[in-house]
């Protein structure tokens, strides 16, 4: 077992991959966020939608919270993005990238580091290489996993756009709860791209967690399985049942986004015990 601040971050840098811009920007993010520069944030949103299409999503929260801010500047960001991509690559270029992306969706990967529904379904029932990463070579694409996998990927996004977070909409805790969807959503969720995570769980420890918003263990739990490789669990690549294991992060991604949605409610609780004791003390005033 190898642990570290995030091993998403370790990981993305070891790799050269661009994931650790990723992570750079989404700390910025929820920075700009909690210090009311919503322009800037919807910069970096733009900047992650341009590497990671998922958190294009982001974009579409702004607007059904109305933070018209954070959508505008992002959505010039975005323009530039595009028009600087068709002029150095040609809209035939950009267009195969488009179909680049779409046949992503539709070539399943059971290795373990695939960390998403798609990875632990066809792990469990044995459809493809689950130990060796193999870059051009891949299972048969089951359609009941990939249809399971757009309707958990649908079911998400839904929960998190369409939560009640009513005077809370808009707040630090609803876009994690969207940027935490983004990341579990796609078919394809290598380890290390759950290293956006660090700066949700930094704000949840400070920020929130104290009497009365939840059990630490629950925060602890969920950190653990995210910022720790458990390679002891790849053991169980053959057990049957046992292998969904495996999908550690996954589970630790899900409980993330639970304890997100528990703060909602804990923060409505709150809400309705103390507005009766606040009518009070206003007729008492009066």
């Amino acid at each position: 077992m190898g642990a570290s601040a995030s091993p998403g971050i370790a990981l993305a840098y070891s790799l050269g991959q661009a994931q650790i811009f990723v992570d750079l920007f989404f700390a910025l993010l929820i920075f700009f966020w909690i210090e009311g520069r919503e322009r800037a944030a919807g910069v970096t949103m733009a900047l992650l939608a341009m590497v990671k299409p998922q958190f294009s999503l982001l974009l579409l929260w702004t607007l059904l919270r109305g933070r018209w801010g954070a959508l505008t500047s992002g959505l010039v960001t975005l323009a530039a993005g595009v028009a600087t991509a068709l002029a150095t690559f040609g809209l035939r270029n950009n267009l195969a990238y488009l179909d680049v992306l779409s046949g992503l969706t539709r070539q399943p990967r059971a290795l373990y580091a695939n960390q998403s529904i798609s990875g632990l379904l066809n792990r469990a029932i044995f459809n493809g290489e689950n130990l060796r990463y193999h870059a051009y070579v891949f299972p048969p694409l089951v359609p009941w996993i990939h249809y399971a996998t757009l309707a958990t990927a649908l079911a998400l996004v839904t929960l998190a756009l369409a939560f009640p977070w009513r005077e809370r909409a808009g707040g630090i805790a609803d876009l994690s709860t969207m940027a935490v969807t983004a990341v579990l959503s796609p078919p394809i969720v290598w380890d290390h791209h759950y290293g956006v995570m660090l700066p949700i769980f930094v704000w949840l420890w400070f920020g929130v967690y104290r009497p009365g918003f939840g059990s630490v263990w629950k925060l602890a739990l969920a950190f653990i399985l995210i910022s720790n490789l458990l390679a002891p669990l790849n053991l169980l690549a053959a057990v049957p049942v046992a292998n969904v294991l495996q999908s550690y992060m996954y589970f630790g991604g899900l409980l993330l986004l639970g304890l997100l949605l528990a703060y909602g409610m804990a923060l409505r609780r709150q809400a309705a015990q103390t507005t009766p004791l606040q009518m009070q003390a206003d007729k008492c005033a009066v």
